[in-house]
């Protein structure tokens, strides 16, 4: 009497029938033509994108990275904050003497300063100028109406505590992505899909904010990754069509043989 074969050997010697066989390279196939999809819902591969942060200090006179080298060209420390950072903006010439507690007028005018849509949301709340906080303030000038009734607006500057302009700016920890909060925390963090970084400090448990910016990966092995995918769909294509033959052709033969 023959021994009964052990789940091993049932394995083995199913894979031993074409048929079998021929079935395992095609899900293959479908792997490999499904490749160029998988990777880009992360399943494997995949792009990685990479955040890193910069510790934003106070000064004697105003805020400043602990490391501006470390930070790439055009990041302000907030983007409520005129002037700072590596950002270089119009304001940074424009409002300078008005330092000294003088007005500048903005070439509008308004009837209502606290409702008006171009006035009561600035771009900016502070401005950061020779190494000093400044608060941006808006007012009309009720000395000169004009005969709509409507009101020149002018822009005065004054100072402003460093501590409490960047809270003011700041977004708390738990109000951001968790890899946005590592990064923070830690100073670089990675993640398989991008992530909203906010455009100002991130507010600590110990009071440090931090300034996380996207670092920007080369874009050489992207295009490596997308050329390999293309290859490997290709090949599950030829091995497609070359299995679905060799199915067909094994199960005329099954059935054959049945008969």
């Amino acid at each position: 009497m023959q021994s009964p074969q052990s789940p091993v050997s049932q394995v083995v010697s199913a894979l031993r029938r074409p048929l079998v066989r021929d079935v395992l390279l095609l899900l293959l196939a479908v792997v490999l033509i499904l490749s160029p999809v998988l990777a880009t819902m992360n399943v494997f591969g995949g792009p990685e994108y990479r955040y890193e942060s910069v510790e934003v200090i106070e000064t004697d006179s105003g805020i400043a990275f602990a490391d501006e080298s470390d930070v790439p060209p055009g990041v302000p420390i907030s983007d409520e904050i005129a002037c700072s950072g590596t950002l270089v903006q119009r304001a940074c010439a424009l409002e300078a003497p008005l330092t000294d507690g003088g007005s500048q007028p903005l070439g509008v005018t308004t009837t209502d300063l606290e409702v008006d849509p171009g006035i009561s949301d600035p771009p900016y709340r502070f401005v950061l100028l020779n190494g000093t906080l400044y608060r941006t303030t808006y007012e009309t000038n009720e000395s000169a109406q004009r005969a709509d009734g409507s009101y020149p607006v002018e822009v005065t500057l004054s100072p402003s505590s460093s501590g409490v302009s960047l809270h003011a700016v700041s977004v708390p920890e738990g109000d951001v992505s968790g890899t946005i909060a590592e990064a923070a925390r830690n100073g670089v963090a990675t993640s398989k899909s991008a992530k909203d970084v906010p455009s100002t400090p991130v507010a600590l448990q110990g009071n440090t904010y931090h300034r996380v910016f996207p670092v920007e990966e080369p874009s050489e092995g992207l295009t490596q990754v997308g050329q390999a995918l293309f290859f490997v769909a290709a090949f599950g294509v030829i091995l497609l069509i070359s299995v679905s033959r060799k199915i067909r052709v094994n199960v005329d033969v099954d059935y054959q043989a049945e008969r």
